[in-house]
């Protein structure tokens, strides 16, 4: 929640007739954790932490759907059955989105494991080899001399 939401969330709740107290800090520090822990992952861990932090039964996902669908029974028992409607379908989209981050946390974690395959594979194929300097005296040796032939375009001295 950025400054401005957290003042207006709080705002709202300093307003005769609520109760609910603002988040915890507590709560806070486990959702910048969850967003560091997302941002700090390395390719062969992300799949699963984005799966476990947003898609898996209790991530943020579920949760948000949770909490909407409560808020859309809420307003069905206290007679704002139109907010009521409005947060059920809410709800509904939420878990098509989850559907959704299903399907990308499928093809995502298949697509980093065929880069770290393909990756795996060109290092197999081309072994390192450490590189040699060829010492002056092989490089001498190896060379086509041929001594008393004459320059071309020179003929022999007599």
């Amino acid at each position: 929640m950025t400054d401005l939401g957290h003042r207006a969330h709080e705002e709202v709740l300093s307003r005769p007739g609520t109760s609910a107290a603002p988040l915890r800090p507590a709560d806070r520090a486990g959702q910048e954790y969850a967003v560091q822990r997302l941002a700090s992952a390395d390719a062969g861990e992300f799949p699963e932490v984005l799966h476990q932090l947003v898609g898996s039964d209790f991530g943020a996902v579920s949760r948000l759907h949770e909490l909407v669908s409560v808020a859309a029974q809420w307003c069905q028992d206290h007679g704002v059955r139109r907010y009521g409607a409005e947060l059920d379908a809410l709800a509904e989209r939420i878990t098509e989105v989850g559907e959704e981050l299903h399907l990308v946390h499928e093809g995502l974690a298949g697509e980093l494991a065929d880069q770290s395959e393909r990756l795996a594979a060109a290092l197999s194929r081309s072994p390192a080899r450490p590189t040699r300097t060829p010492s002056p005296a092989a490089s001498l040796s190896s060379s086509p001399v041929r001594l008393g032939a004459p320059a071309p375009g020179r003929r022999p001295a007599r």
